[in-house]
């Protein structure tokens, strides 16, 4: 008698082969033997992924480019190409254009350089480090209005000029001054003016009534100044007004507070930094060539501005290096309650030393985590854990903190599925919170791989994308209601290499009409129309069609377009992909027999709970599949969107495995929320 057997969940996404055997760990009850261009839910089902909308071709298909998302806000987010020696500009599925052409602002990035371009945006600025460049600032004042820069290091603040000091009286003792000015709206301190110097008294001659008047011109965004007198060589604080002169009555200058000097730790190859980050108001910089464990921090709330007195105070620049014990360098800093460093070989906390104290110039503490150790590919956020790519580019870890162990630990999150990273290496990745929480990652060789992921939930599972090409750069950002992933594709077409840019679409359909699920895709909406055209970017390739809801015969694009049997009004023209969901090996537990594993067996029938999908096929192998119509309706109307339970009698196949192949290869979409094997077994 056969025995239903019930999969109500695949979160643990496409296992090793070397986990085939283990049907004692609970990731087995929830995997799956392939999961291909299916993504996973948290909630437990797995739905085909929605097509790549065809954007635009990069400016130069010959080379690689790289995409970093810029978020000025919520509703103003841009996705910017780098290439070689150039940015370009992407929003909402389109480029930014200027006298009909792509807006573009030359950049000094190479190709080989993009990969280990940091960045670390605040509203309409990003801040960009790489190792073989001065640190620059890009700021956007417009959709097509973009500024790139040097930074130069100094306040924003400028000194005052024209700074003058005038005895009451004759004297033969030399007195200097400097001053300087507090921004209104950062209460930055500028850098010291120039030296103001007159012949007045010592301190013990200075006669009675005896003043030294110090002027200056106003600073435009001031209305308070600090003035410095010397003694013995060194600058000491004075006195604070709110006027433009201040009278030095003979007073004596506190060489413990003296005016900031000027810092700028990078100023040639060899000094400029790795990374960039903000942390508690400071901007930091970290690893260069020749101090690659060196972290620099700006002053509070004054990003640009790396300058320090003497002795330090607590919202001026920080600067530390983090010792270990082999020779290492800083790859990432990420903000996360307390700042956590990651290096080639170790994580790191750092902190102000106390229970929620700020970092300060003379308060730091570097305390080790663990010993892992990250690449250069940017890791990700997620709530309050942290995603990153182990040293040689082929592990994925989480990293959170954890109160019973008053630290930061965390897991191999690929483990289970290791023969997706075997050999390979994450180059990198992107992480779309709304609505799935996927984090999409391109392997070196092109295969894009998601991992769904939700920490709290104790959900993750991979999953892997393919397409008739190679993906290369990955970013994510908002638009509407959701994260939405932009590609880079490598892809032939008619023999040449193009780099196509290319935007995962939405899968919120309503209806089967709106249903998109072909790659590098168009669609075209309006009256209808027997020809669908500006297919030039497919030219010579074979594409899925779906029209009106109606999946036709695949056609070959020629001159840009191709014809249509009908009339249709709404037509998804793109290259086809194959989506695979296998179960692993049926284990229905101990019987009064003992295992079933490696016993013959066949899967005589399989009812499947769907949502919002269409047909499909599905069979024991590839090479025996059964192809099934679901939800006909009037001769008429396209087939509409299923939700429920399908029963298949699948052809018969007697093994030792038991398993179910669900494939989809029409344009069309598919969800499964739960498979019901029934199965016989034999001897």
């Amino acid at each position: 008698m056969p025995v239903r057997t019930y999969q109500p969940s695949f979160t643990g996404g496409e296992v090793a082969p070397s986990l085939y055997a283990r049907t004692d760990i609970n990731k087995y009850a929830v995997g799956l033997r392939t999961c291909r261009n299916f993504f996973l839910h948290a909630h437990g089902g797995a739905s085909t992924r929605p097509g790549f909308q065809f954007v635009a071709e990069v400016k130069d298909s010959s080379k690689k480019v790289r995409l970093i998302p810029f978020r000025f806000n919520l509703n103003q987010q841009y996705v910017l190409e780098f290439g070689t020696s150039y940015m370009r500009v992407i929003k909402d599925g389109g480029h930014v254009m200027s006298g009909g052409v792509p807006y573009e602002i030359a950049m000094p990035y190479t190709e080989a350089d993009l990969p280990r371009l940091s960045f670390a945006g605040r509203a309409d600025t990003m801040f960009l480090a790489h190792h073989n460049h001065a640190p620059r600032k890009l700021a956007r004042t417009g959709h097509a209005a973009w500024t790139p820069s040097t930074i130069a290091f100094v306040p924003a603040t400028p000194a005052p000029a024209s700074v003058t000091a005038t005895p009451s009286g004759s004297g033969s003792e030399p007195l200097s001054y400097k001053v300087t000015a507090i921004s209104d709206e950062t209460g930055e301190e500028s850098l010291p003016s120039a030296v103001a110097a007159c012949n007045g008294w010592t301190s013990s001659g200075w006669p009675a009534g005896g003043k030294v008047t110090i002027s200056w011109t106003a600073v435009t965004g001031c209305t308070q100044y600090k003035v410095y007198k010397n003694d013995n060589g060194i600058y000491g604080f004075l006195g604070v007004t709110e006027s433009t002169s201040f009278n030095d009555k003979n007073v004596t200058a506190d060489v413990s507070l003296t005016p900031p000097g000027s810092r700028n730790p990078f100023t040639g190859a060899g000094t400029y930094p790795s990374t960039v980050e903000f942390y508690e108001q400071r901007l930091y910089w970290a690893s260069s060539d020749t101090a690659p464990r060196t972290v620099w921090g700006s002053v509070v709330s004054s990003f640009t501005n790396l300058n320090v007195s003497r002795p330090a105070r607590d919202d001026e620049a920080v600067t530390f290096t983090i010792e270990g014990g082999q020779v290492n360098e800083v790859r990432h800093l990420i903000p996360l309650g307390d700042m956590i460093a990651l290096t080639s070989d170790a994580e790191w906390r750092v902190s102000g030393g106390g229970s929620g104290n700020p970092i300060t110039p003379s308060s730091i503490k570097v305390k080790p985590q663990s010993y892992c150790g990250a690449s250069h590919v940017r890791p990700i956020v997620i709530g309050n854990t942290i995603l990153y790519v182990q040293d040689k580019g082929s592990i994925v870890r989480d990293l959170a903190y954890k109160l019973e162990v008053d630290g930061f630990t965390g897991s191999d999150l690929s483990v289970l599925s290791n023969h997706l990273f075997e050999g390979r290496q994450i180059v990198d990745w992107a992480y779309a919170q709304v609505p799935h929480s996927i984090v999409w990652a391109v392997r070196d060789d092109g295969v894009l791989l998601g991992l769904t992921y939700m920490r709290e939930h104790e959900v993750w599972g991979w999953h892997r994308h393919d397409t008739d090409g190679a993906f290369e750069s990955v970013c994510v950002v908002s638009e509407g209601a959701e994260d939405i992933l932009y590609a880079v594709v490598r892809r032939t077409i008619g023999g040449q290499t193009r780099r196509y840019i290319e935007r995962l679409h939405e899968r919120s359909w309503q209806s089967i009409e709106d249903a998109f699920c072909v790659d590098s895709g168009l669609t075209y909406s309006g009256a209808p129309v027997t020809t669908v055209s500006g297919l030039d970017h497919l030219e010579g390739k074979t594409v899925a069609i779906l029209a009106d809801g109606d999946a036709l015969t695949p056609q070959v694009v020629s001159g840009g377009k191709v014809t249509l049997p009908r009339p249709y009004s709404k037509v998804h023209v793109g290259l086809p992909y194959q989506c695979d969901l296998e179960t692993l090996d049926i284990d229905v537990g101990m019987t009064q027999t003992g295992t079933v594993q490696a016993r013959r067996k066949t899967v005589a029938r399989v009812t499947l709970r769907l949502w919002q999908s269409r047909e499909f096929k599905a069979g024991p192998s590839a090479d025996k599949l059964t192809a099934t119509k679901i939800n006909i309706t009037a001769y008429s109307a396209p087939v509409g969107l299923y939700s429920g339970d399908k029963e298949l009698i699948l052809q018969p196949a007697w093994n030792s495995n038991g398993r179910v192949l669900i494939r989809q290869d029409a344009p069309v979409p598919l969800t499964v929320l739960a498979i019901m094997p029934d199965i016989e077994i034999g001897g």
